[in-house]
């Protein structure tokens, strides 16, 4: 081995301890800690096997369902629209979704005579559905993307001049390899579904809770015995996130048989009148833009209502009197939020082009699982692991410890968004200039960057969307000493007062919307992906 190959991997090495070593610490302290020695306190919990059951449930519906819709519409749907129902935080989405679907929302008003109760707040069928409409754009976005990747016109090309339809040809040759490129984002997706907090507490079944909620107040509470159920907690959560990211590998190779074998063989009747059904759910990804503007019309109105009252369509009044009230308390939330994630988000893409560089000349194969690994750990364990951490620095720091929480979750959605571009870039560009005599870095300057304008702008807006939206982090490390946007909706979410929770909700719509267009906007950013 050479000795530049040697300084390259271990500058590719200390980057990615520099990104990890303080979770691995923190994790081995947890994971040795005679406290956890103990889990008879956790398994008696009055009604863990619930909270287990309901978690698993949630994670399987979402991710199965998620999977089925990017079959069937991955090939027909555009990703124009895509980006922006991705960049809707969160919460703002919640809160708007509840507005519209709930027994008493503003779409049932829209349908005088048609009374539905299956969506009420804090039922598991609501926090599926919100779930679904979250899930769906983004996993389709990175559908188009990996399709990208593929040479899957030519694959249909191919099977159809080898007698085959194009549809049939689209399910046996073209999606198992899709399914293959979509493995980790899957796994994201699933994880997520079974450890998210913040939509599970607007929309949730809170008694009991799911398992992540649980452990989530658990570690809110500092008695020794809340503790030790936190991280105990948090590591059956682990093993279960582990699970499923083996299921979604057992889907991917059932799938992968399946195929196999239909090629050498007809599709059966049964089988061919089931995908005809699930032609049916090509519309789930238009119904999710639909119900995207929606919740933003109802956001609006909310925000500036007065006095409005089922089963009224509009409010027996409207005003501005709730935003010139709370105008003073907003943009300290706001100005903080979009500050962290300017900071956040420029460093994450920066260290992702590194990695990503340095990945390139060393061939390290490895870098997007590792890069990945904070998508794969149930949030709330990561954040217990780094509260463990920190808690020996003293009472100081809290604005570094929540940017800081922020860049493992930013990092992992940049490359998301990078990676594959980066891959597919044609690299004798940087072999014709450093020929003429530029450095590597002055090269990538100048001929990479404006190649690769469109995906770097995207990334950095994504980036800095996930860390307006985190709010588990900003809460616990920041001590409540951080206030953002969205530490702000949580808090405006909890009452009853339903004007002040669309005002705040809107504003971080708003934002993460106003940073998606801002860095996007005129980028050129297909012409720089192709």
């Amino acid at each position: 081995m050479r000795i530049d190959q040697v300084k390259g991997q271990g500058g590719l090495t200390l980057a990615l301890l520099g990104l990890g070593l303080p979770l691995i610490a923190a994790l081995t302290g947890i994971l040795f800690s005679a406290e956890l020695l103990n889990l008879t306190a956790l398994f008696r919990y009055p009604g863990l096997p619930a909270m287990v059951w309901q978690g698993l449930l949630v994670a399987v519906v979402v991710t199965v369902t998620a999977t089925l819709v990017v079959m069937v519409s991955s090939f027909s749907i555009s990703s124009k629209g895509l980006r922006s129902i991705i960049a809707i935080p969160n919460l703002a989405f919640t809160v708007g979704i509840l507005w519209l679907i709930t027994p008493t929302g503003w779409l049932w008003r829209l349908l005088p005579g048609i009374e539905v109760n299956l969506f009420d707040r804090q039922y598991l069928l609501t926090f599926i559905v919100i779930l679904l409409l979250k899930e769906i754009p983004f996993l389709l976005f990175m559908s188009h993307r990996a399709l990208q990747q593929i040479p899957h016109q030519k694959w249909l090309l191919i099977g159809q001049s080898q007698g085959h339809s194009k549809t049939k040809t689209w399910w046996l040759i073209v999606m198992p390899a899709l399914l293959k490129r979509l493995r980790f984002p899957l796994m994201v997706v699933a994880v997520y579904s079974f450890s998210v907090i913040d939509i599970a507490l607007l929309a949730a079944p809170n008694l009991p809770s799911t398992l992540a909620v649980q452990v989530f107040e658990w570690q809110l509470n500092f008695t020794p015995e809340a503790r030790q159920l936190a991280y105990t907690g948090g590591l059956l959560l682990l093993v279960l996130s582990g699970a499923l990211c083996l299921g979604v590998i057992a889907q991917e190779y059932l799938f992968r048989q399946w195929s196999r074998k239909r090629l050498a063989s007809s599709v059966t009747a049964v089988e061919r009148t089931t995908l005809k059904l699930l032609q049916g759910l090509r519309s789930l990804p238009l119904l999710t833009q639909i119900l995207g503007l929606l919740a933003l019309a109802a956001l609006v109105a909310q925000s500036v209502s007065r006095g409005w009252f089922y089963p009224a369509l509009l409010p027996a009044d409207w005003t501005l009197q709730g935003w010139l009230q709370e105008w003073q308390y907003i943009w300290p939330g706001v100005i903080n939020a979009f500050a962290i994630a300017a900071i956040v988000g420029l460093f994450s893409v920066l260290l992702v082009i590194v990695l990503l560089e340095l990945r390139r000349k060393y061939q390290w194969r490895y870098l997007g699982l590792w890069v990945l690994l904070p998508l794969f750990i149930p949030q709330v364990l990561l954040v217990l692991s780094w509260q463990h951490a920190i808690s020996y620095t003293g009472p100081v720091g809290y604005w570094i410890w929540v940017i800081w929480s922020h860049i493992p979750f930013s990092v992992a959605y940049a490359y998301l968004v990078l990676a594959p571009q980066e891959q597919a870039f044609d690299q004798r560009y940087l072999l014709v200039s450093r020929a003429l005599g530029y450095s590597f870095w002055r090269s990538w300057w100048r001929v990479k960057r404006p190649l690769l304008a469109g995906p770097l702008y995207l990334s950095l807006a994504l980036a800095m969307v996930i860390s307006i939206t985190q709010y588990v982090p900003t809460l616990i490390l920041g001590g409540g000493r951080v206030a953002t946007v969205t530490t702000d909706l949580m808090a405006a979410s909890s009452g009853i007062n339903t004007q002040l929770a669309a005002i705040y909700a809107l504003m971080q719509w708003l934002l993460a919307t106003g940073v998606l267009i801002g860095l996007t906007w005129q980028r050129g950013s297909s012409a720089g992906e192709q």
